[in-house]
């Protein structure tokens, strides 16, 4: 889109030894990427530098949302997956990511400062019939639809079916969150949709297939 790119001064994540757990490496990233609001100390500086007529916000930097009103224009919430079917787990996740910042002896962030409906602007980027609403829940949440690739894929693959193949296509996938994609919840999912007449697309993110009992209406990539 033509926009210059700055780091962040800081490091987030520069923080001792790297994390030896599953556990430890969420709670790193809850406490140190989403909750930290020292990213919004960098924000401001910028923009006291290059003044600008919006900032977009990542709905998952719930550090710098707590801190938008501070930016002096307004502030869009880019949620890049469900809305109303999330708020709940991101209210849970604010408040763990308090008793992690308490834990660390830092001070609790304001859980209204943080929540993505009371910002400007909010741009799900998702169908709302995938959230189980009929139209926009307010005013300022808009949602836009899915973002496509702009260049065409280079891989040559193809779907294993067969042009004619009426049945239903079924693309199963979960989050890129390491520790959502257990072979055994994978398994499940194929077990689930393997009597069905459906045609099932399982992408495994980093599991390989081969941990995988594949049913025979079934196709898995990674």
């Amino acid at each position: 889109a033509g926009f210059a790119f700055t780091a962040y001064p800081r490091r987030p994540d520069g923080e001792g030894t790297p994390p030896q757990t599953l556990a430890e490496w969420q709670r790193r990233l809850m406490r140190t990427i989403w909750m930290n609001d020292g990213l919004a100390d960098d924000l401001t500086a910028l923009l006291a530098r290059e003044p600008s007529d919006l900032v977009v916000v990542d709905c998952m930097l719930v550090g710098i949302l707590a801190h938008s009103s501070r930016f002096g224009v307004p502030t869009a919430v880019l949620v890049h997956s469900l809305f109303a079917s999330l708020l709940h787990v991101r209210d849970v996740l604010v408040t763990m990511g308090n008793q992690l910042r308490v834990e660390a002896r830092l001070p609790a962030l304001d859980a209204a400062t943080m929540k993505w409906e009371h910002k400007d602007l909010v741009l799900v980027t998702t169908l709302r019939e995938f959230d189980g609403v009929a139209g926009d829940p307010a005013p300022n949440v808009h949602y836009v639809g899915p973002v496509f690739e702009r260049q065409p894929m280079s891989s040559d693959w193809r779907l294993p079916w067969d042009q004619d193949d009426e049945r239903p296509l079924v693309v199963a996938n979960f989050s890129t969150m390491a520790g959502q994609t257990e072979p055994s919840t994978l398994q499940r999912v194929l077990d689930a949709m393997e009597s069905l007449p459906l045609r099932v697309l399982l992408a495994t993110g980093p599991l390989s297939a081969e941990t995988l009992t594949i049913p025979p209406n079934a196709a898995v990539f990674g």
